[in-house]
């Protein structure tokens, strides 16, 4: 005889089943150290991997390289704010990227908490997951259109402006001397003007190119607009005068690369493509400063006069700010 009690036990395995094995999120489990003990049959629909492929691996293994460094990341970062053991415990959300069976990737916004035991010691984990592979590439193409220049992929005005004062912040805090350089192409119109705006553009991506190629990769180059580009450099020398060594070899880098031959493709009426050497070359102004010394609107504006100084001297040369 079935009692009422075992009834309601069936119902409630019947309601739990239905609520994990339809839903659309992944459902998991895992035990304290990771390891998973439960998966919902939508992990099969959204990874490819039934759930005995799954079951007792470890969490790591669901996520690519880069997911499995993210989400390390934010367990070192959870433990060291870790709530006392009577204080009341929150789901941590985050985005993390998946691997697929057919060696696939996708993004996933995982929900996870901690569960503990009634001495408060953590016995485990559980959570869900969703995919979100097409917001996080909807957030990265806003992102990109709001930070980045379309044409060059450098940083533009916005994140230049942030990037300098991350910058005069680090100095600030190092006591080491940093440098703006903006520098804008000589006689850019001309080739516009015999060649197109097309060809124009060819140009100003070969010059991004060799601005990257001469700095190093903690510093920052961004197209300020038109043929006009900012190069940050950070953390120079803490002696003033071995700091202006460096910047000016930086800058004397810059120009000597910027004045090689370019070669750019251009389309000629017939529809035939052509190949033209173009001589270019770019005026610098550069200015030193360090974290206390004025703003970036300061700086920014102090190395434009310089690279115009440096435009009425004769072009294709580099002028220092003397403020």
């Amino acid at each position: 005889m079935v009692t009422q009690r075992t009834q309601e036990l069936r119902e409630s395995e019947a309601l739990y089943r239905l609520l994990t094995e339809e839903a659309l999120d992944v459902i998991w489990k895992t035990d304290r150290d990771l390891r998973i003990t439960y998966i919902s049959p939508a992990d099969e629909r959204l990874r490819g991997f039934k759930a005995k492929e799954v079951i007792g691996q470890q969490v790591f293994d669901l996520f690519t390289e880069d997911g499995v460094a993210s989400v390390k990341a934010l367990i070192e970062k959870r433990s060291e704010g870790a709530p006392s053991r009577t204080a009341p415990d929150e789901y941590l959300t985050f985005n993390a990227q998946h691997r697929t069976k057919n060696a696939g990737v996708l993004w996933g916004e995982v929900i996870a908490k901690r569960d503990f035991d009634a001495r408060g010691e953590i016995v485990g984990y559980h959570g869900t997951t969703r995919e979100c592979t097409d917001r996080v590439r909807l957030e990265s193409e806003v992102r990109q259109l709001a930070f980045f220049d379309p044409l060059t992929n450098l940083p533009n005005r916005r994140l230049l402006d942030d990037r300098l004062r991350q910058s005069i912040a680090v100095i600030k805090r190092s006591g080491n001397y940093g440098a703006v350089i903006v520098l804008d192409l000589d006689n850019f119109k001309i080739l516009n003007d015999l060649h197109g705006h097309d060809v124009g553009d060819f140009l100003l991506l070969e010059v991004a190119r060799r601005l990257v190629h001469c700095v190093r990769q903690k510093d920052t180059v961004a197209r300020f607009g038109g043929d006009e580009f900012v190069v940050i450099l950070d953390e120079l020398s803490t002696v003033k005068l071995m700091s202006l060594r460096q910047a000016t070899e930086v800058a004397e880098k810059i120009r000597n690369s910027l004045a090689a031959p370019y070669l750019l493709k251009v389309m000629q009426t017939d529809q035939a493509e052509a190949v033209v050497q173009h001589q270019c070359s770019a005026s610098l102004g550069v200015v030193l400063f360090l974290g206390q010394e004025a703003s970036q609107h300061d700086l920014l504006k102090w190395a434009d006069n310089a690279m115009y100084q440096a435009k009425a001297a004769g072009r294709n040369v580099i002028r220092f700010s003397d403020r």
